[in-house]
């Protein structure tokens, strides 16, 4: 069997630049309801790891030291997180050898099934702090790319940053994303 790309060779990243990240999460209850007691709890450890990672730049913070407070119009329970690493296994390491990783596996009780795609990635220049605004824009400009290029309803990115399968897929012939090149359904 072949061995697998590098993600190196998968995402290879432009001279000085970082990779920017947003994700998006709609709580299953307001923040202050006990339904959320456990992901209040951990979030200022979990950010507190973030900060102290090779590799972390920067994140986006409100007074409260978090972006817990950045609300849009659209549902007040969305939750914004928006960082900066200097490469994407810097944010890989964090995502999945961290503490981090414990919130991930609870994501569930804490978080509603997205509906729509909630995650972006993207390469900014070296120093650059992207605004909230200009993050949602890159999100809709890769939603709509991916709608053009399939426009069938249910599509489901399938591999994340290190292209690991995350839902099985019902053929081996999916068509790639021409922003990640991650495989996507059209069902």
């Amino acid at each position: 069997m072949p061995d697998k790309p590098s993600q190196d060779h998968i995402f290879a990243q432009p001279a000085v630049y970082c990779l920017a990240e947003l994700n998006i999460a709609t709580s299953v209850a307001d923040l202050d309801n006990p339904a959320m007691a456990g992901f209040m709890n951990a979030l200022d450890a979990v950010n507190a790891i973030a900060k102290r990672l090779p590799g972390f730049f920067w994140r986006l913070k409100d007074e409260s030291g978090n972006a817990i407070g950045f609300k849009r119009d659209g549902d007040p329970r969305e939750i914004y997180n928006l960082s900066v690493w200097e490469r994407a296994q810097d944010l890989e390491f964090y995502i999945w050898s961290t503490i981090h990783r414990r919130s991930m596996n609870q994501r569930h009780e804490w978080f509603l099934l997205a509906s729509a795609p909630y995650f972006v990635l993207w390469w900014v220049p070296q120093g650059e702090r992207p605004t909230l605004d200009g993050a949602l824009v890159r999100l809709n400009i890769f939603v709509n790319r991916v709608r053009r290029r399939l426009p069938l309803a249910g599509r489901i990115l399938l591999e994340n940053v290190s292209g690991n399968l995350m839902a099985r897929r019902r053929s081996t012939d999916y068509p790639r994303c021409p922003v990640c090149s991650s495989a996507i359904s059209e069902g």
